[in-house]
């Protein structure tokens, strides 16, 4: 049968993906990783090789093939707050952080505990590189190797090495070295997507900061997403430029003024680098990032998410990537 591996119902493409296995018959099940959190009831048997919620039992043994679309990790703020109490002093804060510490690797450490029952089926991605196995520098690395071209960047802790690189490349900007993030407390919130940096900021950093990405800001005419399966690719253009709220990361979405969204073909030569490069990284499928810059309409690849949005690309392009994602899962079973 067919495994499929996601969080809870909120997960559309999960969703629409078992509406396609559901009309045509197809033999699964579905996990869902909150199922598996301190406060559910749940067994793993590695003896008799089998995993047990309350609502469903999975045998290893009859799953041929798993996609792995989602999983949850989930804080323990809950358990903290049973030991939690006003007017803590050092010792005790001290202790609470390194308990909570000491939880939160118990508690995410559990899932490769689940997937490694089925560690012998085939898993659409790789579980361990959808879950944080593969590092965005390296796989830049990799792309340059392949011939395929990447925005040229830098990390670093001094203000004289971006200094000259500003001098040397022109416009930059920075972003997070391995995952964006948006952090709110209160009313305010810390955006950490991508970001162009002026001279000013620049000038204004200290000798010595925090440990920094910098690349070349790519004047791009429009940007790609591309999802992946297996040898099929479909790519659709996010015209993001024409929106200053979107220019620099179209995740900064404008709802009231969405941008375009068209189907797009990538060049067959560009197409082929990529097939070889996710081979290489052992990626069967997964959403790519790149930018077409403006006048040369060169190709820039960005990042490779090894589940990333699909929904997104489906809908707008009249793709019907779920049909597709469930043929191939009913096809390896």
């Amino acid at each position: 049968m067919i495994l499929i591996v996601s969080h809870d119902s909120i997960d559309e493409p999960t969703n629409d993906v078992i509406d396609w296995l559901q009309l045509n018959n197809a033999n699964f099940q579905r996990i869902n990783g909150d199922d598996f959190y301190y406060d559910k009831e749940f067994n793993i048997n590695y003896d008799e090789a089998y995993i047990e919620t309350k609502e469903l039992k999975v045998k290893s043994d009859h799953v041929n093939v798993i996609w792995y679309r989602r999983w949850i990790n989930r804080s323990v703020n809950s358990i903290r707050k049973q030991f939690d109490r006003n007017n803590l002093d050092e010792e005790e804060r001290y202790f609470l952080g390194a308990y909570n510490a000491y939880l939160m690797n118990e508690v995410n450490g559990l899932p490769r505990g689940v997937f490694n029952l089925f560690r012998d089926k085939k898993w659409i991605p790789d579980y361990g590189l959808a879950r944080g196995g593969l590092n965005k520098l390296e796989t830049l690395q990799l792309a340059k190797s392949q011939g395929i071209l990447v925005p040229k960047l830098i990390i670093t802790t001094s203000k004289k090495e971006v200094t000259a690189f500003y001098k040397k490349e022109g416009n930059l900007i920075t972003k997070s070295i391995i995952d964006a993030d948006l952090l709110s407390l209160r009313e305010e919130k810390l955006d950490l997507l991508t970001k162009v940096i002026s001279e000013k900021e620049i000038e204004e950093l200290p000798a010595t900061f925090f440990p920094t990405l910098f690349q070349k800001k790519i004047e791009k005419a429009f940007e790609l997403r591309t999802f992946f399966i297996e040898e099929e690719y479909y790519s659709m253009a996010i015209f993001s430029q024409n929106d200053d709220s979107t220019s620099v990361d179209f995740r900064n979405y404008n709802s009231r003024k969405p941008n375009r969204y068209v189907p797009f073909q990538l060049p067959k030569s560009e197409e082929d680098k990529l097939r070889k490069m996710m081979k290489v990284l052992g990626l069967t499928t997964g959403s790519i990032d790149i930018l077409v810059e403006k006048g040369t309409q060169k190709f820039y690849f960005l990042e490779v998410n090894p589940v990333g949005q699909l929904g997104m690309v489906s809908d707008n392009c009249n793709y019907c990537l779920e049909k597709i994602i469930a043929e191939k899962l009913i096809h390896h079973d």
